[in-house]
């Protein structure tokens, strides 16, 4: 079985678009397909079989990944706010 990590980007009306974890693919897929509640940013795992005539494909939603994810990037945001010196920019 495989399995491969995808972060959900977006909705676009009845569509999700899906971003691999390397950024290099999207893939859309319809929002009945994800697990219920399933939100922006949510890490998902996808588990691909093939049996003979049939192939099954399970989207799953990792929140231990989701939740480290979210943390790094409020860390990374608070890390550029203390290097902003504000006020206006000059040009």
């Amino acid at each position: 079985m495989a399995e491969e990590l995808w972060i959900v980007d977006r909705f676009e009306e009845r569509l999700a678009v899906l971003e691999s974890h390397t950024g290099t693919s999207e893939l859309r897929v319809p929002r009945p397909w994800l697990p219920r509640n399933t939100q922006e940013g949510d890490v998902l795992r996808l588990q691909r079989s093939a049996i003979e005539d049939e192939s099954h494909v399970t989207f799953s939603r990792d929140q231990a990944e989701t939740e480290r994810r979210r943390r790094d990037m409020r860390e990374r945001a608070a890390r550029l706010r203390k290097r902003d010196p504000g006020g206006d920019i000059k040009l």
